[in-house]
């Protein structure tokens, strides 16, 4: 049983829907879809039905009842916590990809953000292991000294895992977590919210995290992983000049921040490189 997760943040439904009508790239398909997601699950499922998105199969938790949910399964009242250390919004998301996760019951979990398109057949667990993109974009260094004090780990990989979609078992979930535990004596998240708080200078990337425990294992690495981030004035620039050999250079593709205007435009050229 293979479960996504996939995150809907304040003004992404444009993304999700693009990113759903490319999901036939995804070997296999997942079994089970949770839709995490900010804005309402009423406005989500109009939007989707208005583009013919199958939701039939899909799960959908607002942000609200993980929290709440998180609180009820492991005592850790996460809300109180982002409250009171006024946790910037960007590290809420994260941290709310890993509760997700936590929560998370099946053998293999794949965490993907909504914006993430996949423009080529993605097989993302192999032999029963995850395959790991690593991007082709230059790591930020800033990334590895709270994944160093989280985990122990002594050398952190020069690789940058912050490609938006990460495939993990659920087992190693539980093995890290074990680890973060056994390195600060308390429960992880509390490790965690510890850590980000304590280095203010540093950056905390829950890719980051995974991607380098991930290391001790047999998985696959799929480097050099070609993408593109663009914003939707980038992807007005790219249907003005209709740029078809930079997208067909692509494994996958960020959205971030499409317009619904600017979806059947998207979907039609990008249909046209990869027909």
């Amino acid at each position: 049983m293979t479960t996504r997760l996939f995150f809907i943040g304040e003004g992404r439904i444009a993304d999700a829907v693009l990113t759903l009508q490319f999901e036939y790239n995804l070997d296999p398909l997942p079994n089970k879809t949770v839709i995490h997601h900010k804005p309402a699950e009423e406005e989500i499922k109009r939007v989707f039905d208005q583009y013919n998105i199958d939701y039939s199969k899909f799960s959908f938790v607002q942000d609200q009842v993980l929290l709440d949910q998180f609180y009820k399964n492991t005592n850790c009242n996460l809300e109180k916590i982002i409250k009171v250390t006024e946790l910037h919004s960007w590290v809420v998301q994260q941290l709310l990809k890993l509760s997700a996760l936590d929560l998370c019951e099946d053998k293999q979990v794949v965490i993907s953000d909504c914006d993430v398109l996949h423009l080529r057949t993605r097989q993302y667990f192999k032999n029963n292991q995850p395959c790991l993109l690593v991007s082709d974009d230059i790591k930020d260094p800033i990334w590895d000294f709270i994944v160093q004090d989280l985990t122990g780990i002594n050398s952190i990989s020069n690789r940058n895992f912050v490609s938006e979609f990460f495939p993990i078992l659920k087992t190693q979930w539980q093995e890290l977590k074990e680890q973060i535990e056994n390195q600060h004596g308390c429960f992880w998240m509390n490790a965690v919210v510890k850590s980000i708080l304590s280095y203010p200078d540093r950056s905390f990337s829950e890719y980051q995290l995974l991607g380098n425990w991930l290391l001790k294992y047999d998985v696959e690495l799929i480097e050099k992983c070609t993408s593109a981030l663009h914003d939707h004035k980038d992807i007005d620039l790219i249907l003005e000049r209709n740029l078809l050999k930079q997208i067909k250079s692509l494994n996958h593709f960020l959205t971030t921040g499409i317009e619904f205007d600017q979806i059947p435009k998207v979907k039609s050229i990008i249909e046209r490189c990869f027909k």
